[in-house]
């Protein structure tokens, strides 16, 4: 009961955040949606992510949210079932927040947890009328749709549940330590003798598969009486899903994908579906779909020789650039074009008519005109608000184009500038129509950051630092001094100070390049990926947070007060609104985090505990914190059933800004909770273990 008191405490916590820090808010543009989990059923496939069910019937040409009553509940496992009555159950297992049940292809849904007394569910299964759910805390069964639940562990060893699947009558878990065998529906357990961790698991024809952790894989063909390593593996992949078409197996290893005809010869397809890591796999009809990452859905058609994205509607990418125009957001992303708002995010339309270039690195508001950098398309134009967009390359040396610049400032400017990758800058001095390269003492063509001062022209580049023209590119100088890192992000003028973002810091030169000065003090994160001025504040994006820096001050705060925020790569500022690019846009009231007051001698003002980095995180995270005065800290990391499983720190320290590692090697994957007790200040927060 202690225990249960103590993690009702916690998340009481976590729901009632502090009145005096405000949050980010993020937009209903697409993000980049990890997909955990798929489940198919006739023609339509569903997709459980970090911000729920998302359905396709026309195998990823478009998805829809699907969410009524489930809210953005990050969903781990997906299950069908016949209803009875000629119709389907839809099942959805949420990390925290149970089981939910949609009777109407997921068009609303009805919490289903009487007698599930842990939430936090990872695995389904369906046999017949049977129903069940695998949680860190054991393995559940409801007999009638999930109305109710009952534990059903006799001889589970082990109650920390991977995996759940179901061959002829016999139910298979993969847990922690082992794989168990059911042969009565869960009333009694055995010990299949694996002695590994079985991450997931999957029946082939007459075979049971079990991806374990870093071990490679082993298959049984004795329901589980013995074990054989399956070759092809390398003995440390890790195995992230199975799916089978009936004739193949398939499975998710890194950015890869295997496939085995016999069960037992696994061949890596030439062909990978994106870049990052494939986290789920699914067969519909002849088809199979994967899900990458952030990157969102691929489908093959030809047994995976050949993959296409099929993310509209589900995930937009990386949102490289932002831009306003009058009261229109745009949003330039990394796999779907533009995106246009005209209620500070509330709702996105795509905007990409004649946009042959889908990856947008730039975005430039001259004039009455749009203009678009893309990867590989060079630049397009826009003059009626992104409704229509005409490709303007003529003269242009370079496709990959990373920013743009004006010269002079304003609206009725009449340079444009392109920076480009490979390239170097590129003059336009009639609104997109002609580009003329502007390279003379420019050492180096790759250019991802443009500024303009004034007359004052600079340039920032990927290993050569800054470069300066008095001449609208005519010709250039380098000019560096004090800049100690010369891969350079992004550049933004306030006044008469220049400042650049580069992999190591922020930089401040007030005389024109000439020198630069560090200015990193209290600056969490040293890899800057965005710049932007307002109010007297400069905006700093880095993986970790948005920090701000005040004018005249030079000591950096952390303006991100919530827990999900990461990967800043892009501002803009509409109004009082700071916009913030991710693998989605937030957005924040910038009188919101600007009276944070100043640490002045480096004392801070108040307690703060930070939301931990990385987050997802395997195995190891940084928490940081903070203290104004002198006291005993304790800082705890508890499981969801309030059981603590790390205490991090329990000393005395002085006022100060510290940091703890968080080691989740021994950890089972999940949601955790860490705490910070500090006299009278509390506060807790969640991080989560990806194994």
């Amino acid at each position: 009961m202690k225990a249960m008191r103590l993690v009702l405490l916690l998340l009481a916590a976590l729901s009632c955040p502090s009145q005096i820090e405000a949050q980010w808010v993020r937009t209903s543009l697409p993000a980049g949606e990890w997909i955990w989990c798929f489940v198919a059923n006739d023609t339509d496939l569903f997709a459980g992510t970090e911000d729920g069910v998302f359905l396709t019937t026309n195998s990823g040409a478009s998805w829809i949210a699907c969410n009524l009553g489930l809210g953005a509940a990050t969903v781990l496992a997906l299950a069908v079932s016949p209803d009875g009555a000629g119709g389907t159950n839809l099942f959805a297992a949420t990390e925290g927040a149970g089981v939910f049940l949609s009777t109407n292809k997921g068009t609303s849904w009805t919490p289903i947890n009487s007698g599930l007394t842990d939430f936090s569910v990872g695995s389904l299964a369906v046999s017949g009328s049977n129903l069940f759910a695998g949680t860190r805390g054991g393995v559940f069964l409801s007999t009638n749709n999930g109305t109710s639940w009952a534990p059903v562990n006799s001889g589970l060893t082990d109650l920390s549940i991977s995996a759940l699947a179901m061959k002829g009558t016999s139910l298979f878990v993969g847990t922690s330590s082992d794989v168990f065998r059911s042969s009565d529906n869960g009333s009694t357990w055995t010990a299949c003798g694996l002695n590994k961790e079985g991450r997931r698991l999957c029946i082939f024809g007459t075979k049971l598969y079990a991806a374990t952790f870093y071990a490679g894989v082993f298959v049984s063909t004795d329901d589980g009486e013995s074990w054989t390593r399956s070759s092809g593996f390398s003995s440390m992949a890790l195995v992230r899903d199975f799916a089978t078409n009936g004739t193949s197996i398939f499975a998710a290893v890194g950015a890869s994908i295997y496939r085995s005809d016999d069960g037992w010869n696994w061949t890596a397809l030439d062909s990978k579906p994106g870049k990052s890591v494939v986290w789920s796999l699914a067969v519909i009809g002849s088809n199979l779909v994967a899900g990458v990452g952030s990157d969102g859905a691929f489908l093959s058609t030809n047994g995976g020789s050949s993959w296409t994205a099929v993310s509209s509607g589900l995930a937009s990418g990386l949102i490289n650039t932002l831009c306003v125009s009058g009261s229109n957001l745009f949003a330039g992303t990394e796999l779907s074009g533009v995106y246009s708002s005209t209620n500070r995010g509330v709702t996105w339309t795509a905007v990409n008519s004649g946009l042959t270039d889908v990856n947008v690195q730039a975005l430039l508001l001259s004039g009455t005109k749009i203009f678009a950098g893309t990867k590989d398309g060079g630049v397009f134009v826009s003059t009626n608000n992104g409704t229509n967009w005409a490709a303007a390359n003529s003269g242009l040396t370079a496709s990959n184009v990373r920013t743009f610049g004006i010269s002079p400032s304003g609206e009725n400017s009449t340079n444009t500038f392109a920076g480009t990758s490979g390239g170097g800058v590129s003059l336009s001095t009639d609104g997109g129509s002609t580009w003329t390269s502007v390279n003379s003492g420019l050492t180096n063509l790759n250019v991802p950051a443009l500024a303009v001062s004034g007359t004052d022209l600079f340039a920032g580049t990927r290993g050569s630092g800054i470069f300066h023209s008095t001449n609208n590119g005519t010709s250039w100088r380098h000019v560096d001094s004090g800049l100690t890192n010369l891969y350079v992000n992004a550049l933004a003028v306030s006044g008469t100070n220049l400042f650049a973002a580069t992999d190591n810091g922020v930089f401040l030169s007030n005389n024109s390049g000439t020198s630069f000065t560090a200015m990193n003090s209290g600056l969490g994160y040293l890899q800057v990926a965005a710049l932007i001025t307002k109010g007297g504040y400069l905006f700093a994006g880095t993986p970790g947070s948005v920090y701000l820096l005040a004018d005249g001050s030079v000591n950096w705060k952390d303006g991100d007060d919530s827990t999900a925020m990461h990967n800043v790569i892009s501002f803009a500022v509409l109004g009082e609104d700071l916009f913030a690019g991710t693998n989605s846009v937030w957005r924040r009231r910038v009188s919101e985090m600007t009276p944070v007051q100043d640490f002045g001698d480096g004392i801070p003002q108040r307690h703060v505990l930070y939301q931990n980095y990385p987050n997802p995180f395997n195995p190891t995270t940084v928490i940081s914190f903070q203290s104004p005065v002198a006291n005993h800290i304790r800082i705890m990391v508890y499981d969801l059933l309030g059981r603590e499983v790390a205490v991090l720190m329990d000393e005395k320290k002085e006022p100060g800004r510290y940091e703890v590692r968080f080691d989740g090697k021994n950890l089972a994957s999940g949601v955790y909770l860490y705490r910070m007790q500090a006299g009278q200040y509390v506060e807790t927060r969640k991080l989560l273990l990806i194994r």
